[in-house]
């Protein structure tokens, strides 16, 4: 009989750790079917926040600029070490992209945020433009799978902002498949526990405030 209670109280872990799993692997499975490739409908804002990680999504956001989706483009997390002529190239301008006034498009209507090594910092640095330009809208891109975790952040630092999510989709991250895939499905993994994080913070600053 003393035995039993050892035997008993592991089992028991072992099934709350099992429901843990079934959770997390359910949580994940959602996770990853909702970052799948869908139509993105046309969106209009005062400002397009593009976090950077990777050209598509600067390509990206100057589409929308040019298209005049948004009056001013913020490029949030830029490695200090890129300078704006380097920048410039990246992006791909030209002397044809100018405003109504024949000013270049990156003098008149680009910030570049070099503050953001991270999903936190883009958030913040994001929060610090708008409140700037007095912007109450503001299109966000980043990558599909990225773009859960990028809205909580943007919604625990600057809850009264309007946000209109613009995902990009990637051509190395399989979403339509990635199970049969292993890198995306360990990309789509990690990006969901941070996610989780992310989550966990957003509701605890709920708390605290309240």
């Amino acid at each position: 009989m003393a035995r039993r209670g050892p035997i008993r109280r592991l089992w028991s872990l072992l099934q709350f750790l099992l429901l843990l799993a079934i959770i997390w692997a359910a949580g994940y499975a959602w996770f990853a079917l909702g970052v799948q490739k869908q139509a993105v409908e046309p969106a209009s804002a005062q400002g397009i926040a593009v976090l950077t990680g990777g050209r598509d999504r600067l390509e990206a956001g100057m589409a929308l600029l040019r298209d005049g989706s948004g009056q001013r483009l913020l490029i949030s997390g830029v490695n200090p070490g890129l300078d704006d002529e380097s920048l410039k190239d990246v992006l791909g301008l030209s002397e044809a992209d100018k405003d109504t006034n024949g000013k270049s498009l990156f003098d008149c209507c680009i910030d570049v945020g070099r503050q953001a090594p991270d999903t936190q910092g883009n958030a913040r640095e994001v929060a610090a433009w708008v409140t700037k330009q007095g912007f109450n809208t503001v299109i966000m891109v980043t990558a599909s799978y990225h773009m859960p975790r990028a809205l909580v952040e943007a919604e625990r630092v600057a809850p009264g902002l309007d946000i209109k999510a613009y995902p990009v989709y990637p051509d190395h991250i399989r979403l339509e498949e990635w199970w049969a895939f292993g890198g995306s499905a360990r990309l789509l993994a990690a990006e969901y526990n941070k996610y989780l994080v992310s989550y966990a913070r957003l509701q605890l600053t709920r708390l605290l405030e309240t």
